[in-house]
């Protein structure tokens, strides 16, 4: 029988499946894009997010997050930055794929996050940026998520805020306004 030489280390068997316990990404880069364009009483009828999630850390979890790609797509009410000031409740659908390792250190190939908010309410950063609040605090209950971090109500907030003031937004509605980049914020699963 073949044995290993004493003291060598032992790989950590891989994972395959689905993350448990909770997430905390405190390093979201995400762009929010609006179609139409957004003025200040139009557009906005379709609001698609793509991007990146860093700074993760995980709680009663069987894994390690290194990073995380999201995208997701929800109906806006067309109804431009004004829209954008009173929040919406329709569901915000994002996905959300994981990259990380087993606590021990293997190999984790991890099931994506399914997630299904209620709805999206407005909110301000540092400096008065603008933001949002997911999901909408006045439409309860929160959602939900299928696959890692799973939950079948989510009951903690996520709050996520671009580099733009409330008053660089407005000048922008005037005009129009294509994206809106979120740099700052924490987003919680579940």
């Amino acid at each position: 029988f073949l044995t290993s030489p004493a003291g060598a280390a032992t790989k950590p068997p891989p994972f395959t499946g689905a993350a448990t316990g909770s997430v905390t990404c405190t390093a979201p880069v995400i762009k929010i894009s609006f179609s139409p364009a957004l003025t200040f009483t139009t557009g906005g009828t379709t609001i698609t997010a793509k991007g990146k999630l860093g700074g993760c850390t995980t709680s009663g979890s069987n894994v390690t997050i290194s990073k995380a790609k999201i995208v997701g797509t929800f109906s806006g009410a067309g109804t431009g930055c004004d829209g954008l000031a009173t929040g919406i409740t329709t569901n915000v659908n994002f996905t959300i794929t994981w990259k990380g390792k087993t606590n021990a250190g293997g190999k984790a190939t991890l099931t994506s996050s399914t997630v299904v908010l209620k709805g999206a309410a407005p909110a301000f950063g540092p400096g008065m940026t603008v933001g949002f609040t997911l999901p909408n605090p006045s439409d309860p209950p929160g959602g939900s998520v299928v696959g890692s971090f799973p939950a079948a109500s989510i009951t903690t907030s996520s709050s996520v805020y671009s580099a733009m003031t409330e008053t660089a937004l407005s000048a922008k509605c005037a005009k129009k306004v294509t994206n809106l980049k979120v740099v700052t914020g924490s987003i919680k699963l579940p």
